[in-house]
């Protein structure tokens, strides 16, 4: 029987533990299960990569084809998870990087998709229409949005991580004005490139762009500074 000094405390890794890591290696798994599973099934029974909306309505099978992509989306999170939290960041500056990455990256996503819908219902104006056109080409489209916000996001990133690296800036309030002339810069950019690629408002595109640019730096800076607080308390807990 082992002593009680041979069982190894989990929380022992806390410490090292990247929070960004695990929800992006999750997300990315998830994804990369359901969408996989998604396109070999649809394949295989015959519907489009693109028509979730039909395939819903198509009876038992299109049913089945939604639900089982979603397991596989859900047991692919929970491995890419498993994986992230197994691997250990030492180093708080890469730790809270990555977490300045991630929140960026998913915030961003969240923003824009709903963001890309807006300018889509707007340059429109027509419910059926819309509803037709999403049905078509839904999921290639919330596909291109997550994809330009990811981008976008990532370019902002650095311009971030350059801030943090130094406490003297971090304290000089000034640095939010550049960074956020940048962010504007970059949502306005996105959402004209939106608009491109799918022929929609140009203007009302930049002007969604501007309000994304305007929301993502405040929705993400908390978050990644909660994640890292969590970390630096970790740190601090005595140990056994």
């Amino acid at each position: 029987m082992n002593s009680g000094d041979d069982i190894a405390d989990p929380l022992d890794s806390v410490p090292d533990l990247c929070v960004g890591l695990c929800r992006f290696l999750g997300t990315l798994a998830g994804l990369a299960a359901s969408l996989g599973l998604f396109k070999v099934l649809a394949g295989r029974w015959g519907y489009s990569f693109e028509t979730v909306g039909q395939a819903w309505q198509a009876g038992a099978k299109g049913k089945a084809l939604l639900l089982f992509s979603g397991l596989a989306g859900l047991l692919g999170g929970l491995i890419g998870q498993s994986v992230g939290a197994s691997i250990r960041i030492k180093n708080d500056q890469v730790a809270l990087r990555i977490n300045v990455l991630w929140h960026l990256i998913a915030n961003g996503q969240i923003g824009w998709i709903g963001s890309a819908l807006a300018l889509l219902t707007l340059t429109m104006r027509d419910k059926n229409a819309t509803i037709a056109f999403m049905k078509l080409h839904g999921l290639r489209f919330g596909l291109s949005a997550m994809l330009i916000s990811a981008v976008g996001s990532t370019f902002l990133a650095p311009v971030i991580w350059a801030f943090l690296a130094s406490p003297r800036r971090l304290r000089d309030e000034s640095w939010r004005a550049g960074v956020t002339v940048i962010s504007f810069s970059v949502g306005i950019s996105i959402g004209l490139l939106q608009s491109h690629l799918w022929g929609l408002s140009m203007p009302r595109g930049a002007i969604l762009g501007f309000l994304f640019g305007l929301f993502l730096i405040p929705a993400s800076s908390h978050m990644w500074q909660r994640d890292q607080q969590m970390r630096f308390n970790a740190q601090r807990r005595p140990a056994q």
